[in-house]
């Protein structure tokens, strides 16, 4: 029992450890509910950090700490937020619910436009597609019929069998090749058709290059007629069968593992990649193919056999020359994507240009509604936060070449607080303003960027929608006198720490009963982990105590020993890159052992018979401020500390409290040092 009862700590230890490193509705629309009256816009919350002086501002400015100066900047940037945005108006979004009235502040922008694209970052999938869906839905209602993918023509092709024709192969097909949230927005939109008339349904028009060429190949598949190829077409048919068929099996095991769960505000990046690392031990299951290679020899063989392909296919044949066609594209963009060739993304914008022009040249009545990537919706040349000093967007291409549209086509960036970084956002002017402006949890539209927007964020969009996650932590842009001072509050760190202690108990009680003539004065070895998650700090120690020898004379041979654990959690007040000074509370738990061996007599000196070792165990409560130095990888840091003994502070024997024997209490202060292995990630 006493070997288990050792292990307890240590079990706790990496326990506690790992658990703090750890720290779509889908619906028709219901014309009743967009009716009712829009609620009224919000004023945006006042973004203040308090009133009347404080202490920092008797700091001399040039003498101040770096702590304090990043506090008081933080602090002037809050009240020019404040007064430059004052009369800012939002307006909130309602996503959590069928009733799409919210949205009735869309009214304007519908009424002035033939198309209106959004601009999403793809990392947040279930916010995205929620408000791609209810946006489609509400704009349908003002008579925006096309629904634009950054898809290609087959998976408009495929998804327009299911939310207009209802065909239930379609739907099998989609359920499987998308994740949960995606299909959700495509049962939305169905049963939004599901009350339109005919000519009123929602129509998808795919306007990208088909990049999805596993859901390209079993949309061949299912165009081919139930019936047995001729001899002559029978290499195509089946190497199509088989490829295709691998891929269905992959993808179900992909939709099968996505976790689709989860608070739409909840975000922080997706990982789009199957796991599959628990098949690694068994190998691949499918033979591997050349996806590229094969699709050549498809494309190639269905152009020597036209003819052919036209008899067998039937009436299935113009589709399936599309989707050939589709196909071949796909191979020249990829061709350049392997390459890492600036043509993939000129041939990539161009494509969905002349996809839009085609479709909607000849149709002066249109109206659609389209989310892509934020960076294919802007109206300049220049964004940075997409990685390109120059790059001409798809927007920017069909106000230039239609310029009937200039005025008629909406660009609404979206914008996240908790996902992108600080200097990213810099570079769509104010936009980290309207995020601090924005409620954690929520969505809202700002309109007449002209009033607040500044001239990078006015060029670029029409309007912005901001959406800030539940975990957003707010990060200042003063970073200190060096760029990578302070860290933002959403970086974590880990150290592997270790730790020399040294602790202060009353030993006299002791002593008078043992004659050990122990000085109190005891060294703590401790190693532990530190975990840090923004500014709050976890810490968990194990440590032990080195045996301490007393011999009196040849008759009697003492030694004193222990161990101890402690478990914290307390918050960083610094945030540095360089130093760091973090207060924690937690609790403890301390247990010395005294031995003794005698040579002659019969009696202990507690006066009882045979047994020479005792134990005094005790729960503590423990506080500590720690002072820590960042040197790369190395931390030194320094601590004061005190123990608070909750205990009975008697000895024991064999878990039997000695009742006429001392007391001794692990009450008191202690200093240490230590040295410390890790750093920061994100």
């Amino acid at each position: 029992m006493k070997k288990l009862s050792f292990l307890v700590p240590v079990i706790l230890f990496f326990v506690s450890t790992s658990a703090f490193a750890q720290v779509s509705d889908s619906s028709g629309v219901d014309t009743m509910l967009v009716d009712s009256m829009p609620p009224e816009p919000s004023p945006v919350p006042d973004y203040d950090s308090g009133s009347g002086e404080t202490e920092l501002d008797q700091v001399e400015e040039e003498n101040e700490p770096e702590a304090f100066r990043r506090l008081r900047l933080m602090r002037e940037e809050k009240e020019r937020i404040n007064e430059e945005l004052e009369d800012v108006i939002s307006y909130p979004l309602n996503l959590e619910t069928d009733n799409l009235a919210s949205f009735q502040v869309l009214d304007s922008i519908a009424e002035n436009s033939r198309f209106i694209f959004t601009g999403e970052d793809h990392r947040v999938e279930k916010f995205n597609t929620v408000l791609e869906m209810k946006m489609m839905q509400y704009l349908n209602t003002k008579g925006y019929q096309y629904y634009l993918m950054e898809a290609g023509w087959v998976t408009a092709w495929m998804v327009n069998r299911y939310i207009i024709d209802g065909d239930s192969a379609a739907e099998q097909i989609l359920s499987t090749y998308y994740s949960g949230n995606f299909f959700a927005l495509f049962q939305g939109l169905k049963e939004t058709n599901d009350s339109l008339a005919p000519d009123k349904k929602i129509r998808a028009v795919g306007l990208d290059i088909e990049r999805d060429a596993p859901l390209a190949l079993r949309s061949l598949m299912l165009m081919l007629p139930d019936k047995q190829a001729p001899d002559s077409l029978e290499m195509f048919v089946e190497s199509l069968k088989i490829l295709a068929a691998i891929h269905i099996e992959q993808a179900k095991e992909y939709s099968e593992n996505q976790d689709n769960e989860g608070d739409m505000f909840d975000f922080g990046g997706y990982d789009f990649d199957f796991d599959s690392d628990e098949y690694d031990d068994e190998g691949p299951k499918y033979f591997y193919f050349n996806m590229m290679k094969t699709i050549q020899d498809l494309t190639q063989r269905f152009r020597a056999k036209e003819p052919e392909f036209k008899d067998y296919l039937g009436e299935n044949y113009t589709d399936f020359e599309r989707a050939i066609k589709e196909m071949e594209n796909w191979l020249v963009w990829i061709g350049y994507e392997k390459n890492e060739l600036p043509q993939s993304w000129v041939y990539r914008e161009q494509y969905m240009e002349g996809n839009f022009r085609n479709m909607f040249k000849d149709k002066p009545e249109a109206k659609g509604f389209g989310q892509f990537g934020r960076c294919h919706i802007t109206r300049v040349t220049k964004v940075g936060d997409c990685g390109f000093a120059f790059f001409s967007s798809l927007n920017k291409r069909i106000i230039t070449k239609m310029p009937e549209l200039e005025n008629r086509l909406s660009s609404i960036g979206i914008f996240y607080g908790g996902l992108d970084n600080h200097n990213k956002l810099n570079d769509n002017g104010n936009v980290n303003d309207l995020i601090k402006l924005t409620e954690r949890g929520t969505a809202n539209l700002f309109m007449d960027l002209q009033d607040y927007g500044d001239e990078m964020l006015r060029s670029k969009f029409s309007s912005v929608i901001v959406v800030k996650s539940l975990n957003y932590s707010e990060v200042s842009k003063y970073k200190g006198k060096e760029d990578d001072d302070y860290e933002s509050e959403s970086e974590s760190a880990f150290f592997f720490d270790i730790n020399l202690v040294q602790r202060t108990f009353d030993m006299v009680s002791f002593n008078t009963f043992t004659n050990f003539n122990s000085k109190g004065i005891f060294q703590n070895y401790e190693i532990g982990m530190t975990t840090q998650i923004g500014r709050v700090v976890g810490n968990t120690a194990f440590g032990f105590f080195p045996e301490i020898t007393s011999v009196v004379g040849d008759t009697s041979h003492q030694t004193l020993k222990g161990w101890n654990f402690r478990y914290a959690f307390g918050g960083d007040l610094i945030r540095s890159k360089h130093v760091e000074l973090s207060p924690t509370f937690g609790i403890g738990y301390i247990q010395l052992k005294y031995s003794e061996e005698r040579t002659i007599g019969d009696l202990t000196p507690f006066g009882t018979p045979y047994y020479t070792e005792f134990t005094n165990p005790a729960f503590l409560l423990d506080g500590r401020l720690n002072a820590g130095f960042f040197l790369g990888f190395v931390k030194l840091q320094g601590f004061v500390g005190y123990t608070l003994d909750v205990s009975k502070s008697s000895w024991r024997q064999q878990k039997n409290p000695i009742i006429d024997g001392p007391k001794t209490k692990f009450s008191g202060l202690y200093t240490g040092f230590g040295v410390c292995f890790g750093g920061f990630f994100d």
